[in-house]
């Protein structure tokens, strides 16, 4: 079987071009998806970052105002102390379904769904109060394991990042080791593509036409 071969100068200059081209062009739109990749990762890396460390705070600042609440309404049943803590424990359970949508490693899962069961104890105990009402010893007991799960979160939250971020510095390397070798095969490719087509052009004129016909 013999491959076609050109049948002109021209067309044997633009094999050759198409020769250099293609495994350039294949490198370029790698390395281009690569690159476009890693950015990615990157931002959303910094991205959850910032909104895991936010949403740390702000939980802890959540719970503090449910303990607040629910020790003034220890001292005063009125109701709008009651609608007070009511008010604070949505704003902490909308924070802890926010941190779960964050933070979805497998260890940060379960301490947040500690952190559920025992923030929907308190509700309930608050909710459905015996007869000589809430048993605010047992309640401000469970906020302290509040307080002690979300400083645990908050440290978990952080080992996620630092995780992900030695994860992209390994995509990272592993990326330039890549490029760095398709830039190396690009040389000896070119050369190899460019070496017939300098020989070719370099004969005489009339004898480029015997020479591309075989």
């Amino acid at each position: 079987m013999q491959w076609p071969r050109p049948k002109s100068l021209t067309g044997l200059m633009l094999l050759g071009l198409a020769l250099i081209a293609g495994p350039l062009l294949v490198a370029v739109v790698d390395a281009a998806i690569q690159i476009n990749r890693l950015s990615k990762a990157s931002q959303d890396l910094v991205t959850k970052g910032v909104e895991s460390a936010r949403l740390s705070r702000d939980l802890i600042a959540d719970i503090a105002s449910l303990d607040r609440a629910v020790r003034l309404y220890q001292i005063d049943r009125r109701p709008e102390f009651l609608d007070t803590y009511r008010n604070n424990d949505q704003r902490l359970a909308a924070k802890r379904t926010q941190m779960a949508q964050v933070l979805d490693d497998a260890p940060t899962q379960q301490l947040l769904d500690d952190f559920a069961s025992i923030h929907d104890e308190i509700a309930r105990a608050m909710a459905s109060p015996g007869p000589a009402g809430p048993d605010f010893t047992a309640i401000l007991a469970s906020i302290d394991r509040l307080k002690d799960l979300s400083d645990r979160i908050s440290q978990s939250g952080n080992q996620q990042i630092d995780a992900r971020l030695a994860e992209l510095d390994e995509q990272t390397a592993n990326t330039q080791k890549r490029l760095f070798w398709q830039s190396g095969l690009l040389a000896p490719l070119t050369l190899i593509a460019i070496l017939p087509l300098t020989l070719s052009i370099g004969r005489p004129p009339r004898a480029i036409g015997p020479a591309i016909s075989g």
